[in-house]
């Protein structure tokens, strides 16, 4: 296990890096170091991050989501950083190091007796070994969005963001049209929708506080009075997206009929809104 990993000076001029909210890279340090824990490796469980980071698991799903989407995160056999074994290399382990400067200086007086590779055939297979790595390291992951996509079976629905979502990542081109998991791709896009559009009260909670809304714990209704919780899906909240031309933002809220997802409005139905007609 390493007690440090490398950290580059050039995060301060990487847009995706930068441009994360301070709740997101505190997180994407902090898995850098549990992946220094393991050889590069994170634990095969979010709920496992989560216990680690003492953080809701709710939390680290959508932390893990974004970041893969960022592409900070890859997300194949296994959760790793992103070049992970390309950035933290072994010749950072100060043992090997002194290792090899010990052989060096055993064997400065026996130089000539080294011999070069047996057949041209050693340099080949090395040379090629290095081309199959290299060629590894450059192949794009994921794919790109299949024509006429929609969320698997339980992934949350909005026809009118998925409309967007299909036209968005379908002229996208390069490697940031590439994902590994859509669904994970799609629920970020949901959760990010109003900010993407410019709406202010994506980064405010309920009570226009100010404060960021946490996805932890479900917000109690009896806990904001003066709101109105608009039920996801609901003609209400269809009548308020098409009111504020973007997408609500979203949170789990607790009420007489058990924990539901939406948000909260000034009124049931926005000014001038037909009521039962979205």
């Amino acid at each position: 296990m390493n007690r440090w990993f490398r950290f580059y000076h050039e995060a301060l001029d990487d847009p995706k890096v930068q441009m994360m909210r301070p709740e997101l890279f505190k997180f994407w340090v902090n898995l850098l170091c549990l992946a220094a824990r393991n050889e590069g490796r994170l634990p095969e469980h979010n709920e496992e991050i989560a216990f680690a980071l003492r953080l809701d698991t709710k939390q680290v799903d959508g932390f893990v989501a974004e970041l893969v989407d960022r592409a900070l995160l890859d997300d194949g056999e296994e959760l790793r950083p992103h070049n992970w074994d390309a950035r933290q290399y072994k010749s950072d382990v100060s043992t090997e190091r002194v290792k090899r400067y010990r052989e060096t200086k055993r064997n400065v007086s026996c130089n000539e007796s080294e011999t070069p590779p047996d057949t041209e055939a050693d340099t080949d297979n090395t040379s090629s070994l290095r081309s199959d790595v290299a060629r590894k390291q450059r192949e794009p992951n994921g794919s790109r969005l299949p024509e006429g996509w929609t969320p698997s079976a339980g992934q949350p629905e909005n026809p009118q963001e998925l409309e967007k979502f299909r036209d968005y990542w379908s002229a996208m081109a390069g490697a940031k049209a590439r994902k590994r998991d859509w669904d994970a791709a799609w629920r970020n896009w949901l959760r990010n929708a109003a900010d993407w559009r410019g709406g202010r009260d994506v980064k405010r909670s309920p009570n226009g506080m100010g404060s960021p809304l946490t996805t932890g714990s479900p917000v109690s209704a009896a806990s904001l009075p003066g709101k109105h919780f608009v039920a996801l899906d609901s003609p209400q909240w269809f009548a308020w997206a098409k009111h504020k031309g973007r997408s609500p933002p979203q949170t789990d809220c607790r009420t007489a009929g058990g924990i539901k997802r939406g948000w909260f409005f000034e009124t049931e139905w926005p000014p001038g809104a037909e009521r039962g007609a979205a």
